[in-house]
């Protein structure tokens, strides 16, 4: 029987400010609404319908004699709101940065747009301090004031309003604060581990899931003193204010964590003249030596990056803190790109200093460091569909990088259709809570820089101080390799061998046995146990056979618990409510899960490319083919573009290479996300 939601029931919701979702999550019915929020509208609202402002700019300067970037610049300067400066065809050697800004004050929904990625190459040999916080990037779009979690331009108390889901809070001021503008919500951590919940160790404060040697990132209001320090930050965006003092502060999205309280000291901050709506397409970028990094978006909200390639490999010196820098960015979107990285340096891609919603969509990165870093939280942010090989790490040729890594204090994150090595929620900087990976093939071995590896070869790692994780649908491990389902303290062996690590470091014989407790595991196939853990109860197939009559559901938690899901029926994906419109016409739907079959993806089982994802026997000179999980894995887009198309090498070695993401994915490469929220507070429905 269909209900109906009465009026004066939504009224009264209205007016509690409680945001109601008119549409069942796809999630509903396997996680509880607690332990997930509505990841659907993570991401930029990307403009396909802006008009050109002013010529098409000319490649210029030379390799020996590079020019500035000022005709770009000026460029950008002139053009009003939702128009794109093109960029034409050549090379473009450049000795300054590209900055969106005119004068002293952020230009707002411009594109910077090339003739494509394998037509238009900045090459830039160095950067220079010309506007704000731009120095030592080379494409940077930031806001004029320099607002950061070190020197907020501006901050108010925090005073009501803290409830999950609410859409109205209470400040003490709102100076500089307009309607549609983002603003940052945090508090101080716990100052010890309350046995759930746990949000700190950024600082240690002598909880057994700290780290010994954590330290603060500097990315969190108050990093200098435990008592201050505030890891928790959700970018909201204001929808109306209301008062003379204090306010009445609208927002969108609603509160996701159900942790805020008063007596954790909330607070807002923000910037006064913040950047929106600028973008980079459809053109090539080489970093300069030393840079800072490539493309860095700075207070800016609804800003992307589509269609690019970055490449890292033409810049010896270029360590780079990444390729792609977000500071305090709020529905941000990085997709359909190409990533290359540097023999010399551990960089990492998609580096979030200060993140929510963030979409990274459809990418394929060779030789990172790190696919995607978060540094500090990235609260309600989205990875999807992405393909990672041979992520580096010079310290140690035996050393396997995760693709994805949390490293500070995460909520709420989704990784979901991922094909790489895996992830490594670490407890350098913080602990993590409420994160789900959802139908990810992570694989938890492959070459580092053409080097077999046998240290931190865990497909899924959750050390100490990550809590309330759901780990779903996923196909983990290496055949032949991992023979151990999940690690146990000590043994080292068994870590190394193991396709997931929950609560315990590397050899250690202590660590946080809630990581194990609080999390679901449900529905993941792994090379060790050659089945579907499908452990919630007696009722599950395989109970005692394949789960040992042991539960690996959450259901008696007192808070945040997670119910046995009624049956082992998985929807196709937590984002996407139908087969997105960008997937291509005839590929598999979903691609990776326990209940795909005829997959085409499997590793290379010795020679050159020993223990590398492949699509074909091929792609495995010397060895063989061998299919994963029984054809539960079928390439994603990104993957089928690296092979087919750009014809990489398994184990991700050698030079980069030509992209063309208009090759790989014809028109499916203009669409993207849902809009997220309007002005005026109310959620646009897709």
């Amino acid at each position: 029987m269909r209900t109906h939601t009465s009026p004066l029931v939504l009224l009264l919701f209205a007016f509690s400010g409680i945001q109601v979702y008119a549409q069942t999550q796809p999630w509903a019915g396997i996680v509880d609404s607690s332990r997930a929020i509505d990841w659907s509208k993570a991401g930029a609202s990307i403009s396909t319908s802006r008009t050109q402002c002013g010529s098409t700019i000319a490649a210029y300067g030379t390799s020996s004699s590079p020019a500035s970037a000022s005709t770009i610049n000026s460029a950008i300067a002139q053009c009003g709101s939702n128009t794109y400066v093109q960029l034409g065809s050549g090379t473009f050697y450049l000795n300054s940065s590209i900055v969106f800004a005119n004068g002293s004050s952020p230009v707002n929904n411009v594109t910077l747009r090339g003739a494509g990625a394998n037509s238009t190459f900045l090459i830039f040999s160095g950067n220079g301090a010309n506007y704000s916080w731009c120095g030592g990037f080379d494409i940077c779009a930031a806001s004029s004031d320099t607002n950061s979690s070190a020197g907020p331009t501006n901050s108010a108390a925090w005073s009501a309003g803290y409830g999950k889901g609410t859409t109205s809070i209470t400040l003490s001021s709102v100076s500089n604060l307009s309607v549609g503008n983002p603003i940052v919500l945090d508090q101080i951590d716990n100052q010890s581990d309350n046995g759930g919940l746990y949000v700190g160790c950024e600082l240690p404060d002598g909880s057994a899931a700290c780290y010994s040697g954590a330290e603060p990132n500097s990315f969190e209001r108050g990093h200098s003193s435990l008592s201050t320090i505030r890891g928790q930050q959700q970018i909201v965006t204001v929808t109306s204010i209301a008062g003379n003092g204090p306010y009445t502060v609208g927002i969108s999205p609603a509160l996701y964590a159900p942790n805020w309280s008063s007596s954790h000291s909330p607070g807002a901050w923000w910037a006064s003249h913040p950047v929106q709506g600028d973008a980079v397409e459809n053109l090539s970028l080489t970093a300069s030596s030393g840079s800072s990094g490539g493309i860095f978006f700075f207070n800016c909200k609804n800003c992307w990056v589509k269609g690019i390639r970055g490449d890292l490999e033409s810049s010896p010196g270029g360590s780079g803190w990444g390729q792609i820098v977000l500071s305090i960015c709020d529905h941000c979107t990085i997709r359909d790109s190409y990533f290359y990285g540097n023999v010399n340096a551990d960089n990492y891609v998609v580096a979030v200093d200060i993140a929510s919603d963030l979409l990274v969509e459809n990418n394929i990165f060779q030789f990172p460091g790190t696919a995607q870093f978060y540094n500090s939280d990235c609260e309600g942010c989205v990875s999807d569909y992405n393909f990672s090989v041979n992520p580096l790490y010079s310290g140690s040729s035996n050393w396997l990088s995760q693709s994805a890594d949390y490293h500070g204090v995460d909520l709420f994150s989704l990784a979901e259709g991922n094909i790489g090595t895996g992830l490594y929620a670490d407890s350098f900087h913080g602990t993590h809570d409420l994160d789900t990976q959802f139908r990810n093939r992570w694989d938890g071995r492959e070459q580092n820089n053409g080097n077999a590896t046998s240290s931190n070869t865990v497909a899924v790692i959750l050390n100490p101080g990550t809590r309330y994780q759901n780990v779903i649908g996923n196909i983990l491990g290496t055949p032949g390799y991992h023979t151990t389902y999940k690690s146990t303290p000590g043994a080292h062996g068994s870590y190394n061998k193991s396709a997931i690590d929950a609560g315990w470091y590397d050899s250690a014989s202590v660590g946080d046995a809630l990581t194990n407790s609080t999390s679901m595991f449900w529905g993941n196939w792994d090379t060790a146990t050659k089945a579907v853990r499908w452990c919630g109860g007696s009722s599950n197939p395989g109970w005692t056979t394949t789960c040992g009559s042991a539960s690996e559901i959450p259901a008696s938690l007192s808070s945040l618990a997670n119910a046995v899901p009624g049956s082992t029926n998985l929807p196709a994906s937590f984002i996407y409510s139908n087969q997105p419109s960008w997937w291509p016409s005839g590929k598999a739907w979903p691609p990776i899960g326990p209940d795909v079959t005829g997959g085409n993806v499997g590793q290379c089982s010795g020679g050159t490319y020993d223990s590398s994802e492949a699509i074909s026997s091929s792609q495995c000179s010397g060895g063989t083919f061998q299919p994963v999980a029984n054809g539960m894995v079928t390439s994603i887009p990104a993957m089928d573009c690296y092979f087919n198309t750009m014809k990489g090498n398994a184990n991700g070695t050698g030079a980069v290479l030509s992209f063309n993401p208009s090759a790989c994915y014809g028109a499916a490469a203009t669409k993207t996300l849902g809009t997220p929220q309007n002005l005026g507070g109310s959620v646009v429905p897709k």
